[in-house]
Formats: structure tokens, C-alpha cells, sequence
């Protein structure tokens, strides 16, 4: 059975939370943080191999700065006291405030307590549906139980779809408390809640939410009580500046966000970052925190379209396929979602239930009809394709 606290999630936050920059997964695919501390390198440029055993003893806490903030969150454990927005903060490294947790923790929520071999694909359907976002990126925190014995596990994604899917599919390598137990257990036997945050990447609302609940001594089948761990405190976060600095567009402790979220080719990237020289002609990615920057606070999608705009001037003489045509689809209630190619919105759609025809699509291209319920343009989107619409 199915509980939907509200269907329109992303409407919900829009309205509630003004705040649209993407945050992403802080584990999109396992093994694939790519984020490289130079000052760790050895002379030679390479970096030292690690013993596994002193990595997951980082990793659990017991040694190093990790040990500092397991020892914080294992005093608030044993207290039995209410965690706050301060507690967050420290065990984080973030600024968020009571105000911004007692609101995530009322989010719009969904809670499935039937859940069935044949439902799986039902719920992944459901959750592309009930938020208006785009196919994958759709964030917040996912709590299973196991029903015979009420023990429960706290997770977060933005991307909640593809972690799901990789549940369902047992894709997930197999350790910890969690896995061994969901692994060989029928999926009857769990419920599975999600409460939906807003996409911030500069407060991180789906860690917050999940560092939250894993300092409640009842999600037992959590090992790490520290979020996101591994990559924890020590990680160097990555900046997109304009060419001379002083104006910031974004940041993120990972470079998969930059990949994912604004279709920039890994080699591409890093090549940049190294070279210090500028994407497009016109953007500095380092490592570098300047102060007295100009937060630009553009929306994601603002940010993916500036850049879709920005490409379509830089690679003016370069030949592009039809197929890698970017589209803005906008929905009903106004919502804007940014699609690397045509095959991409073709796939949302279909995930919302329409029957989708690439060519009927292609057609609709700036024409201002309407298509499977959304308005349809070719990125990047200029006020004078649809008016006061954008």
C-alpha cells in the first residue's frame, strides 16, 4: 500500500524553499569518487596505495578525523537527546538551521509497506511521477525496515530511482549490517519510506536529513554514524568560477557533479582543472576558495541552460549529430528540466506514462504546442522562444 504525503514534490519545494541548485548523490555509483587530494600524491604524481584495513578504520571512525566526529555522534547516541540543526553542523561541516531541519523532516513523503517482486517496477514509475524534476535526479533520504524485527537503515541519494533500482536488482556490493540480511530475506518482509529534500548542493539537505536519523540509536543496520564518511570533512571541495574569479557559479566536494549534472566530459574536466585553463573559453574550475566572490545563484537549470548556450556558441564549427540535440521540456505547473538528447526526453516522458514518438517530438521543437503534456524547445532557452514563460 502506498501513502503520498504529496504528489507534486518538486512544486512543493519551489514554493516552500526558493533555493534550486542541484546537490548529487554521495554515492551515485559505488568505487567512483573521483575527487584526487594532490597534497597525499607521492613525488612521482602517483598516489600511495592504501592499506585496506587502515582505510575502513577511517572509515568506521577509529582513527584519524574521523575518529573525532564518530566519538561526537556516538556521545549524542548514547544521550538519547534530539539531534539539532548544531549537531548537523559540526558533524558535516555545514551552516544549516533549525528552521531548515524541522522543515525536511515535514517534507512531502511516500511510504510503501506492501512491497512485492511485481511492485518494484511500480514504485520507481511512481517516484519519477510524483516529482516533477527530471528522470533520475530526485533527492532525499530512504529509510528500510525490516518488518519482523522493526530494525531500519537510513540512506540518501538524489539520485533515489537509480539507487532503488540497484537495490531491487541486488547491484549493490553486499557488506555492512544491511545488505547480508536484505540479500537473503524476501522483500515482503521490508517497508521502505522516503522523504524528498530539496536539490541544494551548497546545504546539502539530503545528508543533513540522513545525519539526522542516523544519530537514533533505532537504525540499528547502520554501521557508519558520520554521512557520507568516506569522503568526510577532509574532501576538497571543487569550484567553477568565470575567467577572472570573482564571480562563482558553483561548487560541489565531487567531480561526478559537474559530469552529471551539466553534461561536462570527464577528460574534458579534468583537463581543465589541471591545465588551469577555461572550459568553453570562459569558466575556471579549481580548488581554489576566493574570497569576496559574487555568488552568481543561479538555479540549476538556469545554470544548464546559460552553459547549453554558451556551447552552442563555442562549438559553432564543430559537426553535431541530430540525436545529440539538447531539449527544455516544461511542464504544467511551469517547471523547466534541462535533457542532454533527444533519446534522454524521450525517456522521461515515457517514464511519466506517455506513449512518445522521437519524431513527433523533434517536431514540436519551438513550435509552443504542447507534447505529452509539456512545452517543448531546443536548448539553450531564450525569453524570445516562449515569452514571459521563461
Amino acid at each position: 500500500m502506498i501513502y503520498l504525503t504529496n504528489t507534486l514534490i518538486n512544486t512543493f519545494w519551489r514554493l516552500y524553499y526558493s533555493t534550486d541548485n542541484s546537490a548529487t548523490d554521495n554515492q551515485v555509483v559505488s568505487g567512483t569518487h573521483e575527487d584526487t587530494d594532490e597534497s597525499s600524491s607521492t613525488p612521482n604524481g602517483k598516489k600511495p596505495k592504501k592499506n585496506k584495513k587502515e582505510m575502513w578504520s577511517t572509515i568506521l571512525g577509529r582513527t584519524g578525523v574521523s575518529k573525532d566526529l564518530a566519538d561526537y555522534a556516538n556521545r549524542i547516541l548514547e544521550s538519547g537527546q534530539t539531534p539539532r540543526a548544531s549537531d548537523i553542523n559540526y558533524l558535516q561541516n555545514t551552516l544549516i538551521t533549525q528552521e531548515n531541519l524541522d522543515s525536511w523532516l515535514c517534507g512531502p513523503s511516500v511510504k510503501y509497506t506492501e512491497i512485492t517482486d511485481e511492485s518494484k517496477k511500480s514504485i520507481l514509475k511512481s517516484l519519477r511521477k510524483g516529482s516533477s524534476i527530471s528522470t533520475t535526479n530526485i533527492s532525499g533520504i530512504y529509510i528500510w525496515q525490516y518488518k519482523p524485527t522493526g530494525q531500519q537503515y537510513v540512506g540518501s541519494s538524489i539520485q533515489l530511482p537509480v539507487r532503488l533500482r540497484n537495490y531491487f536488482s541486488h547491484t549493490v556490493v553486499e557488506n555492512g549490517k544491511l545488505l547480508p540480511l536484505f540479500y537473503n530475506t524476501p522483500i515482503t518482509e521490508w517497508s521502505l519510506e522516503i522523504i524528498f529534500t530539496p536539490l541544494d548542493l551548497t546545504i546539502r539537505p539530503e545528508l543533513s536529513l540522513e545525519q539526522y536519523f542516523l544519530l537514533n540509536p533505532n537504525f540499528n543496520l547502520n554501521t557508519i554514524r558520520v554521512a557520507n564518511n568516506p569522503s568526510g570533512s577532509n574532501a576538497k571541495s571543487l569550484f567553477m568560477y568565470n575567467r577572472d574569479q570573482t564571480i562563482l557559479y558553483f561548487s560541489s566536494t565531487k567531480q561526478i557533479d559537474f559530469i552529471n549534472l551539466f553534461n561536462i566530459n570527464h577528460t574534458t574536466f579534468t583537463k581543465h582543472l589541471n591545465n588551469g585553463t577555461y572550459y568553453l573559453g570562459k569558466y575556471r574550475f579549481t580548488r581554489e576558495i576566493v574570497s569576496d566572490v559574487i555568488l552568481a545563484n543561479l538555479s540549476t537549470f538556469d545554470l544548464q541552460n546559460m552553459l547549453e548556450g554558451d556551447r552552442v556558441f563555442f562549438n559553432r564549427n564543430k559537426p553535431i549529430s541530430s540525436l545529440s540535440t539538447s531539449v527544455v521540456l516544461i511542464n504544467n505547473a511551469q517547471i523547466k528540466m534541462c535533457f542532454y538528447s533527444l533519446g534522454e526526453a524521450v525517456r522521461h516522458l515515457q517514464s511519466l506514462g506517455f506513449v512518445v514518438s522521437q519524431k513527433t517530438l523533434v517536431k514540436r521543437l519551438d513550435t509552443g504546442v504542447i507534447y505529452c503534456d509539456h512545452l517543448c524547445y531546443r536548448a539553450p532557452l531564450f525569453r524570445s522562444k516562449i515569452g514571459k514563460k521563461v
